[in-house]
């Protein structure tokens, strides 16, 4: 499913017009993306938690080359499901 997929469905299941579902995943995902940049967590009940993880530095290699190539400390996003959604899923 892709994003307009999923604002075509949300917007048939709410009975709301594509345009302000489309306003609404918009902001939404925009405030999940401000809260962790800011840091936080973001938790979602019955979904999951989103967080930001430190990934440390390591060495790496350049595949064209085989060289040696230091990569450096990153924050990445992580997801994890809750239990609900696991269950859902399985």
């Amino acid at each position: 499913m892709n994003r307009k997929e999923l604002i075509k469905a949300v917007a048939h299941e709410i009975t709301e017009t594509m345009v302000l579902t489309e306003k609404m995943l918009t902001s939404i995902l925009s405030r999940i993306a401000y809260g962790l940049a800011a840091g936080d967590e973001v938790i979602l009940r019955d979904f999951g938690v989103f967080h930001v993880r430190t990934r440390n530095a390591r060495m790496g290699r350049n595949p064209k080359t085989g060289a040696a190539v230091k990569i450096p400390d990153m924050k990445v996003v992580k997801f994890t499901p809750a239990k609900a959604l696991r269950e859902a899923v399985k």
